[in-house]
Formats: C-alpha cells, sequence, structure tokens
C-alpha cells in the first residue's frame, strides 16, 4: 500500500513495541534458579497471559511493560515459584518494580487484572466444554437416526451436492509472521 511505500522511503521505523519485548529483558534479572526452574515454562506461561490480555480492552490502559512485568508475576507465582522458592508474592513484585521502575500498585492492579482475566477465561472455556458436550451427544444421536434411515439422501437432491472443506485461517496469528 502507499502507506508503506511512503515509510520505507522516509526510513521510518513505525515498529510498536509489545509486552513480548520485554520478556527476556525481565526473565534474565530475575533471581530464578536455572537448574530447578524451566525458564521456558515460565515465558510460555507468560506468554499465553500477554496474549490473553490483547482481548481484553480494559488492558489498554497499561504499558507494555506492565503488562509484561505482570504476566511474568502472574506465570510465577501460578507455578507456584512464590512458595517453592520462599519468595513471596509481595517480594516478586518489589523485585519487578527495582528491574522495571514500574510502581508497586500498577503492577500489583495489573497482576490481580491478569488473575481476573484468567478466572473468567477458564470458567468461560468451562462453559462452553459442557455446552458442546451436550450439541455432541445431541449430534450424535441425530447422525445415528439419519444413518438407519434407508433413505438415499444424494438422489432427493439431484447429487449435485458438494463437500466443502474448510482449511486453516490464511491470516497470521503472530506478528512476526508478517512480511512485507
Amino acid at each position: 500500500s502507499w502507506e508503506v511505500l511512503v515509510l520505507s522511503k522516509l526510513k521510518w521505523d513505525i515498529a510498536a513495541v509489545t509486552p513480548q519485548d520485554f520478556l527476556q529483558h525481565i526473565l534474565v534479572r530475575l533471581p530464578i534458579d536455572r537448574h530447578t526452574w524451566d525458564a521456558h515454562m515460565i515465558l510460555r506461561h507468560a506468554q499465553t497471559f500477554i496474549a490473553l490480555s490483547t482481548r481484553d480492552y480494559s488492558f489498554n490502559m497499561y504499558t507494555p511493560s506492565m503488562i509484561a512485568a505482570g504476566s511474568i508475576a502472574a506465570a510465577l507465582h501460578g507455578l507456584d515459584w512464590t512458595g517453592k522458592s520462599g519468595c513471596s508474592l509481595n517480594k516478586l513484585l518489589h523485585l519487578l518494580h527495582r528491574i522495571t521502575a514500574i510502581e508497586m500498585d500498577y503492577l500489583q492492579s495489573c497482576l490481580h487484572q491478569i488473575e481476573q482475566m484468567v478466572t473468567a477465561s477458564l470458567n468461560s472455556d468451562h462453559v462452553t466444554c459442557s455446552e458442546s458436550s451436550e450439541n455432541d451427544l445431541s449430534s450424535n444421536s441425530a447422525s445415528a437416526v439419519n444413518s438407519r434411515s434407508n433413505v438415499d439422501h444424494s438422489s432427493l437432491h439431484g447429487g449435485t451436492e458438494k463437500i466443502v472443506e474448510h482449511g486453516k485461517a490464511g491470516t497470521p496469528t503472530d506478528v512476526r509472521d508478517i512480511h512485507f
């Protein structure tokens, strides 16, 4: 598009800073025993929380570094690092405050909101799963009834029914997968 052409001619870099950009920098500075704790697992949990936060408009009030710090705190707390390492959640937030220079109140607020979002997401997934299992049961019984009937459905429609196969979505799921 013209916008991209103008930006490239002006040599402007308008890449947005995201919470993902802060994760490694914060994790390296935390006193996590790399032999006991899998840093990759902590990173994956934090990335999941960040991905979930992008769907919730209420996270727009937080900067990317706040969301990254809150996601790391939620990941470590969820993996029980705070319990097993002897470092309380308050001490973890204080460490994150020293690393990022983000006020404790903002870190606590962001962490609390992440925990609420995860709880709400788990509750909605539980409701969706129970509804889909009920739908699966009713569709299985309906297909069993249809398979027992002796009516040839292809002759009713003249054999012109086509099966449409849906593949995976063609849109990239990660910002890093977009290449201009």
